[in-house]
Order: structure tokens, then sequence, then C-alpha cells
């Protein structure tokens, strides 16, 4: 019928959409390309037919079918456009991001109408399932990857069910899965941040500013506007899958090959002062896991290494008070518990304080895990601070609550605590079990001497349970508690 060729013309591969607006169609290859010849997506994909339930064999169904042909078609569009965004990190105002958002809205619409007049269409490619799940969020989190479960000694063990001791854990909650793209010149994208990462670091060690100079003055892939990464940013890269190393070293290179408890890689800017009074900014050690500060004006051996990204800001919330007891995080997706347990406690004990909670009609909450924690830290912020505007717990009071620690806890008249995650952690190649879970200081992580040493919205770990191994500056096992759970 009419109608149908013109909506087919509209909206198919080839068709009149995809000439005005060829960035939304390209395929993996063409991801950051400028080339105009760039080809774009296939019209059919076995996978995608057998997300219908529709066998490769019998992929005429999917295309002479006008509902299973449609619905393909509408789940293409909808989940090929979070991995568009990629391409709006070249198109920086917003004005092109809302025009884009509306094209894809009339593509749907298109291929509605043509539903209900009976038109069929083909299905357009989709891209790999862990891009497929990521939804469109300002702020998407990445999983830690970790996927066993472990109890108080370490062990590896079965997920536990529902109700029973140490449900909860970080395996047992799915989050969107590390999405890569090798881009073949020293750089790889990551398709949920819409960031691009230098793969190979330099095996130089930098002083902090020395860092920020590299950045500045690299030209990579073509490009010249890298930087150092957010804390945020570096962090989203970690996989928590084993551990030591705590990244992916089929992905990434490590600075000349040194996978020891030196990788440490330049971060944010600290706002107050470690290690005896040392200016300090922070690193992420992709060796051990940790965030940690380091003395910022190290340089030469004792400095850091850096692995610099381009693309927009990655990390930045979106917080809104729901008047129930709970914050919102618009930019994330997550909903979150606005004041915590306000008593410390073990490990085991937090999963059963998440697992019984019940809070603004919701009972589904659960302990964070360490990059869903990570992401509300206010990196601005720290009992320690140089400037005494910057004097807080490292969290946006303007919407939660924090308790603060016992007066004497730490060497600061007022300072917060550690919190749990539901991460576990494994300590090195010599101490192989994971004894120890993920947490993080929303006050100063302080050493034996109760100094701030490794920096408030520090990511260290502790003994899940009394009379573990000790940790880092000595025993905190009695954590506090802020529970997340997903936006419905």
């Amino acid at each position: 019928m009419v109608l149908c060729d013109v909506i087919h013309e509209a909206v198919e591969p080839g068709g009149l959409i995809v000439k005005l607006v060829p960035w939304l169609f390209r395929d993996d290859s063409c991801a950051f390309s400028t080339d105009r010849s760039c080809s774009f997506l296939p019209q059919a994909s076995d996978s995608l037919v057998s997300l219908a339930g529709v066998s490769a064999a019998d992929t005429s169904l999917a295309v002479n079918e006008p509902i299973i042909s449609s619905v393909i078609h509408l789940v293409a569009i909808q989940w090929q456009w979070p991995r568009k965004r990629l391409l709006m990190q070249e198109k920086k105002e917003r004005g092109m991001m809302n025009f884009n958002k509306r094209i894809r809205q009339m593509i749907q619409a298109l291929v509605v109408v043509g539903v209900l007049s009976g038109c069929t269409f083909l299905p357009i490619s989709m891209y790999e399932v862990a891009v497929a799940q990521t939804s469109d969020l300002a702020y998407t989190i990445v999983d830690t990857g970790q996927s066993n479960c472990y109890d108080s000694d370490g062990e590896t063990i079965g997920c536990p069910a529902e109700g029973d001791a140490l449900y909860g854990q970080d395996a047992q909650y799915n989050g969107a899965q590390f999405a890569f793209q090798n881009n073949g010149d020293g750089t790889t994208s990551d398709l949920n941040t819409g960031l691009m990462w230098q793969v190979t670091p330099s095996s130089q060690s930098f002083s902090w500013q020395e860092a920020v100079e590299y950045a500045e003055n690299l030209v990579l892939a073509g490009y010249d506007d890298w930087r150092v990464p957010s804390t945020k940013e570096l962090f989203s890269i970690s996989d928590f899958s084993e551990g030591w190393p705590y990244l992916d070293t089929g992905i990434f290179d490590f600075a000349g090959g040194d996978t020891s408890k030196d990788a440490q890689y330049w971060a944010s800017y600290y706002v107050g002062l470690t290690h005896g009074g040392a200016p300090s900014a922070f690193g992420v050690n992709h060796a051990t896991g940790h965030i940690k500060t380091y003395p910022a004006e190290v340089s030469g051996l004792f400095g850091n290494y850096v692995r610099v990204v381009r693309g927009d800001a990655y990390g930045i919330n979106d917080f809104g008070d729901n008047g129930d007891g709970t914050v919102t995080d618009v930019a994330t997706g997550l909903m979150w518990q606005q004041a915590d347990s306000e008593i410390g406690m073990d490990w085991e004990e937090a999963l059963a304080y998440a697992e019984g909670m019940e809070l603004a009609g919701y009972d589904d909450w659960r302990l964070p895990s360490v990059k869903e924690l990570q992401s509300i830290v206010d990196y601005s912020k720290s009992p320690n601070a140089i400037s005494t505007d910057d004097v807080d717990p490292a969290i946006d009071t303007d919407y939660f609550d924090i308790t603060a620690l016992p007066t004497g806890t730490t060497a600061y008249e007022v300072d917060y605590g550690y919190f749990w995650t539901s991460t576990s952690a494994y300590f090195s190649p010599q101490s192989p079990g994971y004894d120890y879970a993920w947490y993080v200081a929303f006050g100063t992580a302080v050493g034996p001497d109760g100094e701030d040493t490794h920096g408030a919205g520090g990511v260290r770990f502790d003994t899940k349970a009394e009379g573990g191994p000790e940790s880092e500056g000595g025993e905190r096992i009695f954590n506090y508690v802020r529970l997340v759970r997903d936006i419905d």
C-alpha cells in the first residue's frame, strides 16, 4: 500500500531519515568516524531475530509477520539509541541532542502507524547484548563484573537464596555490563559512559601537574583534547571480576606492564591535605583496586602514571529529595536511603539490614555495589579540607543525612564513617581469599595514627567479620550502611 511504501522509505535502512541524519545509524566501525562514506547498518541480524524467539533458519518469519518484525524494529531503535549517545560527545550542543531525540521519537511514531496499518518492516541490526542493556541515563553506572558470592571467611559459595544469610551480594544484582570498542588507533571507547580512553599509558611517572600538562599536550588518534580523568571516570573502568589487577588487561595495557601495587593512576585533585600535610590528589590503583590520595607534587620514581581520557564529563549527579526519607538520582536511575544506618555493623549484618528494610513503601532495598556507592561521593568536600567552605562530609548534605563519628575516633573534631558495599575484595596473590569487602569513606580515610592518609571519598576494604585478617589502617569492621534500589 502507498502508506507502507512512504513509511518504509522513511525508516528502513537506506531510507530518507537515514540519509538525512546518518550519524544515528552508523555501525561499530563508524562510531567515531567523520568519513561520509562510512557504511550504514545492515538490514538483518540473527542475534536480533533470536531475541523475538525466531530461529536463524526462519528469519523470513520476522520479515513476513507484521507484529513480530515491527516489535523487533522498535526494540532495535530503542536499543541502538544509547549507543548513538557516543556520537553526541562530538556534538556538544544540547540542541543537537534534543533534535536527535525527536528524530528517534518520529521514527517510533512512524513504525507504530505502520503496524496499525498492517505494514511489515525489516529489522535493523542490533549491537552487543551488553550495549543493548544500557539505558539512556546521563550517568550510567557500569557493573563491577563480580559474578561469585563469598562467605565471611573469604570462601567462594553458591549465591544464597533470598531470606538466607549473606543474601544480597554484588553478584546477585546486575548493572550495565562492560562494553568497550577498540578503535584500532591506540584508543578504546566505553560504550556505556561515552568516554574515549588511551589504551597504553606512558611508562613515565608524573606529578599531578605534570600529568595535567602531559594530557594537554598529547595528540593521540588525531585528537588533542585529552585530559586527566576525574576519579569517578577512572573508577568506571575498574573490573572487580577477579582482582589484582582490577582492570581488564584484554582491553587496557598497564603502564610499562607494571601490575604491582605501584600501578597508581592520577585522577581528581583533593581538597584536603594528606601524608603529613602534603597537597594531594586522588588516584586509582588498578592493581590493588583502591582509590586513595597521593602527594601531588612528588615526581620521578615516586610519581604516578596517568591514563588520559576525552569526552564530555561523566559522573554528574542529579539528586532530588522525594520527601519520604529517600533521594532519587535521576542521572543514575537509583533511589537512595536518605539517612544512614546510624550504627556500625559488620558485613553480614549490613546485608541483613538491607534485606529487612522497608522504606517509603519499598522493600527491594539492597546494599550498594562499590561503584554504586562511590557514585554519590562529593569529591569537593572533606572534613580535612584546606578551605573552610569545603569542610563537610564527602556527600551532598543538601540531600543526605550522615552520622558523625564519636569524638576521638580520628584526629579530627568532626569526622564521618566508612560505609559498606556488597562487593567482596581480593587482597593480593599472596592472600587470595575474599575475606574483605570494599567500603567508601565519606569522612577522612585515616591511617593508624588517625590522620587523613587516603582522602575523603577513598575506596578501600575492611575485614568482613571480627577476628578476620587486618586491613590497611587497622580493623574498623563495624561500618555504616546506606541502602539503594533501582527506580521503578
